[in-house]
């Protein structure tokens, strides 16, 4: 404050430079010499903080099944969750396939060994919670028998001579079996007296047949036809007879 600068004047101070000590033990007055150049502003003033940016997924993740018309063989899978998970793929834009959660959300009752048709839903969800669904049938058909297996049911099912002789023998009856199936299946003599009193016929009965053959005939035509008919009458009582006694 006890210097007076002129118009035009000016202090010059230095500090920590080469020159230092020679400014220092100038006095008032002393002439300096001094090449005034226009100073650069050309260069960034630059202030260093820190802080957090949050970016904030709010992308759901894919999910899809691999084949529409998925078909598995009965028994090919010990696994429900196994066999549903064996037909999707997942993929998310910010979390890589191990950070995803990939679970059967419904199995549909399937039974991996039953043939039928099940349908199930599978769900993936991200790191930040968004999640995606995917549906789709499994279609369980019947297993096909190996040459092994086949062979092995013919082998099952074929009968050794002795299994087929014993077979041939437990069919065969004895002389004794068969008289007993002979005596019980004959008929009393009571009983074909019932059978042909059963059909005998009665006195006005044949006389009703006499009457219906005689169409106003007379003479020896008309004793011929009445005897013929009772003839035949006779005849087919005792033919009647004879038949069930060769019958029973």
């Amino acid at each position: 404050s006890a210097i007076a600068i002129e118009e035009g004047g000016f202090v010059i101070g230095s500090h920590g430079g080469t020159i230092s000590p020679a400014l220092r033990a100038l006095a008032y007055d002393d002439s300096v010499a001094y090449m005034l150049a226009s100073i650069d502003f050309d260069y960034d003033i630059v202030t260093n903080d820190s802080f957090t940016v949050t970016v904030d997924d709010i992308t759901a993740p894919q999910i899809l099944a691999v084949n529409d018309n998925y078909k598995i063989t009965a028994g090919e899978f010990t696994s429900v969750n196994e066999a549903i998970l064996s037909n999707v793929a997942a993929f998310d834009t910010n979390d890589s396939l191990d950070d995803l959660a990939i679970y059967v959300s419904s199995n549909g009752g399937l039974l991996v060994d039953t043939v039928g048709t099940y349908t199930v839903e599978v769900t993936v969800e991200d790191e930040a919670g968004n999640t995606a669904l995917v549906e789709f049938d499994v279609i369980v058909e019947a297993a096909t028998l190996t040459d092994a297996e086949i062979q092995a049911l013919i082998d099952a099912a074929v009968r050794t001579d002795a299994e087929m002789q014993a077979l041939i023998d437990a069919s065969i009856r004895t002389d004794a079996e068969i008289q007993a199936l002979i005596d019980a299946a004959e008929v009393t003599d009571a009983e074909i007296q019932a059978l042909i009193d059963a059909a005998a016929i009665t006195d006005a009965e044949i006389q009703a047949l006499i009457d219906a053959t005689i169409l106003e005939q007379t003479g020896c035509g008309s004793a011929l036809n009445i005897g013929s008919s009772l003839v035949a009458l006779v005849a087919l009582g005792g033919g009647f007879v004879l038949f069930l006694k060769r019958k029973f």
